[in-house]
């Protein structure tokens, strides 16, 4: 009887234990990661950036987009891509989001038949 106890309920009970400790441990190292990450993003002033324009035609010449048309839309910016891989295109859309303090406003994706290629046209917009 007391086997039977032992081996039916003690031992899982003992493992899923362990497992649950083990958690516990990861989403502490987790936590302390987390805590050491300063709480905003610390972009520079605005007079530190160049205008939208040239952030935006800059940034994709060095990621190796070709833009055919960009269009100012009051503080916007509408910026057409020809054909593109869509995994440049989305490296590119991180860079302009994360260190260009740009922000997309609008986004219309076509597929292409070439598989991984798009067609692009965004409207941008300056955070600062």
């Amino acid at each position: 009887m007391l086997l039977g106890l032992w081996s039916l309920v003690l031992t899982p009970m003992l493992g899923a234990r362990s497992a649950h400790l083990a958690r516990l441990a990861d989403l502490d190292r987790i936590s302390a990661l987390l805590d050491s990450l300063p709480e905003t993003l610390a972009i520079g002033p605005a007079t530190d950036l160049p205008p939208l324009r040239q952030r935006v035609t800059q940034s994709a010449a060095a990621a190796a987009l070709e833009i055919r048309r960009l269009d100012p839309q009051g503080n916007a910016l509408s910026v057409s891509l020809g054909d593109v891989g869509f995994s440049a295109l989305a490296g590119w859309l991180d860079i302009l989001t994360t260190a260009q303090a740009v922000k997309i406003t609008g986004a219309e994706i076509a597929r292409r038949p070439e598989p991984g290629i798009v067609s692009a046209r965004l409207v941008l917009e300056s955070l600062r």
